[in-house]
This record gives structure tokens, C-alpha cells and sequence, in this order.
């Protein structure tokens, strides 16, 4: 009777796709929904309710559970990349935490896990374990187009929002709402709203090769819109991919770049007085301090304290910088300052076997620099599935 039970659980749950199929779409409607109540509360000036943190961590909690344990039972018959990858990042997270846990006189587990850097290692490796277990278990499934086309019509429904946002000046659409900033990211964050319509305008235009899909423009402006530095850069790398087609060219859209950067000091000004935020932040910050979100200034502490108090220990492992004392919001660093040189030269090497050509790395390359692919669990997870489906492809 127990064998039956163990097995029946092994063949509808842990080893299954068609359950895995539904827990992505039970946590696409929870990100949706958690996010639309986020900005809602927030524009009635009230923060995320208990029950909803509860809701995402039981949801999650339990998901990530039934990955462990699928991983277990199809251990050899897994993806060495995507498993040696999440196994050293976890097992990396819970030494760091041990570590800090002797040498802490009031730790708080329970903190940690929900808003401190328990929560952080758990927001990075999740997607990894996940994608480690679907792409084996939906061989020939087809389960994977059928969620990807899911998130395609959530997306191009956001973005008509996003549209709808700044020719009525909704400010429930807003990307950064009272905040004076201008920006709009529809019923979704500005970062999921800009790695999903950066992801499917990749697809468009090097999948089915066409500019005439009424989609892209819809994408276009709904990137644009959005009010992001990390948006715009993400639609430079995808022009510069897409439609910059010799080396040549390629070089005197970049060498434009740099000039507008170095000569930024003789124009820019005038330009940024029309935004009374942007004016605000330059005048107080700097170009750098504007132009990184003042992202510069967590790296300037994080620096600091990696040349006064790191050991070699932290140099090749990290755990010398949590993330609820501070953390750049770039991953490019965050990677490093989490899980030391080793961490953060698996990753590069992880990232260049998974990724297969420069036009797909553009969402990473984005998110190296703005830091919210690799903590956005979701976005992770399309992500790395459309990843995989377009090996099918290239």
C-alpha cells in the first residue's frame, strides 16, 4: 500500500510535467496578481499585506520542496550543468549562512529567509533547480511552447496597458508610482515588464526574422515607456544586434554612444531640466549617481568593505556582504560580493553554455548591469525555457 502511494506521487507530482506545467501557471497567476495588489497598495499608501508575503512563501516553500525532492529521484537523469550549478550555489548559501550564524550574536532565521539574504540565495537558485527538472521532463511534451505563449499574451496585454497608462495618464500603470519619476510597466514591476517585452522582441525578430508583426512595435514602445535606464539599454543591444548588421556599423553606433557620453556635460543638463526628478537627482548626485540609479554609491560601500574587511575565504566563496546591509543591484557585482570569485566564475561559465549565441545573451547582459533577471524568479524561469526552446531553433 505504501509502494503504491510512492509511486503514485513519484508518477503525478515529483516526476511529472503536466504538474510542473500547472505549478508555472499557478505561480504566473500569483506573480500577476501579487504585483497588481503591490501597486494598488501602494498607491493608497500601504505596504504588501502579511497574508500575501505568506501566500508567496508558502507557494514558493513548496514548490521548492517538490524540486528537491523530483531532483533527488531523477538525479542521473538530469542536466550536470543546471544541477552542479544549483547544487554548488545552495550548498555555498547554506555554508555562508552557518558561517554568519556562529559569528552573529542576534541572527534572525526567520528574517533572513523572508526579506534578508536567505530570501536572496533562495531567489537565485530556485529558477535554476526548477529548470534543471522541467527541461527533462518535458521532452516532446510541449508543454513549454504552450506556457511561453501563456506570458507572450500576459505580455502584449501589458503593454496595451502600458500604452493605455501614458495616453491617459493612469497612475496605477506607473512604473515608479509617487515617486515623481516618470515611467509606466502596466499591471506588472518595470522589471518584469521589461525583461518579458525584451525576451519576446528577441523572439520576433531573430525566430520568425520580421518587423512587420504589429507586436514588436507594441513592445517597442512599451520598453521605452517604461522609464527605465536598463530598458533603454536593453533596446540598444537588440537594435545594435538586429537591425546593425556589419561590424562597421556596429562600431560607429557604439563610438555615438561614447560621444554622447563624454560630451554629456556641455548638453545633458538642459536636457534633464525638463524632469524636475532627473534635475533633483543630477544636481545632488552627479551623472554617474543619475545614470546608475545611484547604484554607484552601493558599489562605492560594497567596495570598500571588500578591500578593508575581506579574508580569502570570502574572496573565493563571498559571505562578506549580506544583502540586508546593502547590495548593488547589479549582478555583475551582487554574483561576487554572494558567492566569491568561484560563484562567480561558474556562473560565467554556466551562462556562456546555456546561452547560445550573443542576440540571446542580451536580457543577461541587461540584467548583469541592472540586477533584476537574476533576483526575479519568474522572469529567470521564462526565460531559461525560452532559452531552451531556441536551441531548438538556432
Amino acid at each position: 500500500m505504501l509502494k503504491q502511494a510512492i509511486n503514485h506521487v513519484r508518477d503525478n507530482i515529483l516526476e511529472s510535467p503536466k504538474f510542473y506545467y500547472w505549478v508555472l501557471c499557478i505561480l504566473t497567476l500569483h506573480l500577476v496578481l501579487r504585483h497588481s495588489l503591490i501597486k494598488a497598495l501602494h498607491l493608497s499608501v500601504y505596504e504588501e499585506l502579511l497574508t500575501s508575503k505568506v501566500i508567496t512563501a508558502v507557494l514558493y516553500g513548496t514548490t521548492y520542496l517538490c524540486c528537491v525532492l523530483s531532483a533527488y529521484l531523477m538525479k542521473n537523469r538530469l542536466s550536470k550543468l543546471y544541477l552542479y550549478f544549483w547544487l554548488y550555489l545552495f550548498c555555498l548559501s547554506l555554508l555562508n549562512e552557518i558561517i554568519f550564524i556562529i559569528n552573529s550574536d542576534n541572527y534572525d532565521f526567520v528574517s533572513s529567509v523572508v526579506s534578508g539574504q536567505g530570501f536572496m540565495n533562495l531567489r537565485i537558485t530556485f529558477p535554476l533547480l526548477f529548470v534543471c527538472i522541467w527541461i527533462k521532463l518535458d521532452v516532446k511534451k510541449g508543454y513549454t511552447q504552450l506556457f511561453l505563449k501563456i506570458i507572450y499574451l500576459i505580455t502584449i496585454i501589458n503593454s496595451i496597458c502600458v500604452i493605455l497608462g501614458v495616453i491617459f495618464s493612469i497612475s496605477y500603470f506607473e512604473s515608479y508610482p509617487l515617486s515623481g519619476r516618470w515611467g509606466y510597466s502596466g499591471f506588472l514591476t518595470r522589471g518584469y515588464s521589461v525583461i518579458f517585452s525584451s525576451v519576446f522582441m528577441l523572439d520576433i525578430l531573430f525566430k520568425k526574422n520580421s518587423i512587420k508583426n504589429v507586436v514588436i512595435y507594441l513592445l517597442f514602445f512599451s520598453v521605452i515607456f517604461s522609464g527605465t535606464k536598463a530598458g533603454l539599454f536593453s533596446l540598444f543591444l537588440i537594435v545594435l544586434a538586429g537591425f546593425v548588421k556589419t561590424i562597421k556599423a556596429k562600431l560607429i553606433a557604439s563610438g555615438l554612444i561614447v560621444f554622447f557620453f563624454t560630451t554629456s556635460k556641455y548638453w545633458f543638463k538642459e536636457i534633464i531640466e525638463y524632469s524636475d526628478f532627473w534635475s533633483s537627482v543630477y544636481a545632488n548626485h552627479g551623472l554617474w549617481g543619475m545614470v546608475f540609479s545611484l547604484r554607484n554609491k552601493n558599489v562605492e560601500i560594497i567596495t570598500q568593505s571588500v578591500v578593508n574587511d575581506y579574508n580569502i575565504i570570502n574572496w573565493l566563496f563571498g559571505g562578506g556582504v549580506r544583502s540586508e546591509d546593502v547590495w548593488a543591484e547589479m549582478s555583475i557585482f551582487d554574483l561576487f560580493v554572494f558567492y566569491g570569485l568561484t560563484g562567480w566564475l561558474f556562473a560565467l561559465v554556466f551562462y556562456y553554455k546555456t546561452i547560445p549565441s550573443i542576440r540571446h545573451s542580451i536580457p543577461m547582459l541587461v540584467g548583469f548591469l541592472s540586477g533584476n533577471l537574476i533576483i526575479s524568479s519568474m522572469a529567470l524561469i521564462v526565460y531559461y525555457l525560452w532559452l531552451n526552446e531556441s536551441r531548438k531553433y538556432a
